[in-house]
């Protein structure tokens, strides 16, 4: 009995060193994935918004005043921001057709929150978090004195990381409301917008 628990103690202690390093591996990778996805969307969130909402969607015309000014053509505009939601298998085909790739590693993780406070000083939006404004439906914006709500996916990746993908919705009333895919690439070791997609109108 003593001859086999010898034998089977460098086993054992192989084993538990392996496990770990899986566990330590699986612990220590994915928080470096959702930083580098987060920092890429740090990066292109005004320009995905200034693409899929302003230029694309009508919108009401400013409240009359009496005087115009350089200053009153540059008021800001409020957007709804809401927390980033999981990618669909859609998604990941779409991704897979425009750039005829293959990817292996599908990002079906959840959604987390998006940090929109970070561009509190910009000078064209206003943003604010669509649990804070308290909407009865996310349709029903223009009453709360707001241009449209917008909300979007994480970014899947292709295996190489050189080109992404993430889906889009902008909402600026009942029949005011538009879905996009969001196609980027990484172009002289930056992200950048490659094309964007339209795939719903409502």
């Amino acid at each position: 009995m003593k001859y086999i628990l010898i034998t089977l103690l460098p086993i054992l202690i192989l084993f538990s060193s392996c496990k770990d390093q899986t566990k330590n591996n699986h612990f220590d990778i994915t928080p470096e994935k959702i930083d580098f996805e987060k920092e890429i969307m740090n990066d292109l969130f005004l320009k995905i918004v200034d693409t899929v909402s302003f230029k694309q969607m009508y919108l009401p015309p400013p409240k009359h005043r009496e005087k115009s000014t350089e200053a009153q053509d540059t008021i800001k505009r409020v957007i709804m921001v809401d927390s980033v939601y999981a990618v669909d298998k859609e998604l990941i085909n779409q991704l897979e057709e425009f750039y005829d790739t293959k990817i292996t590693l599908p990002n079906n993780k959840p959604g987390y929150k998006f940090d929109y406070k970070i561009y509190s000083e910009n000078k064209t939006y206003n943003f604010i978090e669509a649990s804070e404004a308290k909407l009865d439906s996310i349709w029903n914006v223009n009453p709360n004195n707001v241009n449209g709500i917008i909300y979007f996916s994480r970014i899947q990746f292709d295996d190489n990381n050189k080109f992404g993908a993430l889906s889009v919705g902008f909402g600026a009333g009942p029949k005011a409301g538009r879905g996009f895919i969001i196609f980027i690439k990484l172009k002289n070791n930056k992200w950048v917008i490659d094309k964007v997609t339209s795939i719903w109108v409502s």
